[in-house]
């Protein structure tokens, strides 16, 4: 009987269950990859648009830097002046 309360002590206990959402590495990766490139596309809209003499709205809906919901207005804008 000693013997498997010594047992018993010597077990890990199992992870609870958390509610909160566990950010891995992966997932951060994945996350700093997207921001590169709606940045990345951001300046090439704002590139587009200062050579062809066009406004942020003309960059963004023309659809070449990506989905316009990606490439918003309000990041291309600032990069233009």
């Amino acid at each position: 009987m000693a013997r498997r309360a010594a047992e018993a002590a010597l077990e890990t206990p199992e992870a609870k269950p958390t509610t909160h959402r566990v950010r891995t590495t992966s997932q951060l990766d994945l996350e700093a990859r997207a921001l590169c490139e709606r940045r990345k596309f951001a300046h090439q809209a704002a590139r587009w648009a200062f050579e062809n003499e066009k406004g942020s709205r003309a960059a963004c809906n023309s659809g070449l830097f990506g989905d316009p919901a990606v490439v918003t207005r309000n990041i291309v804008e600032p990069l233009i002046r």
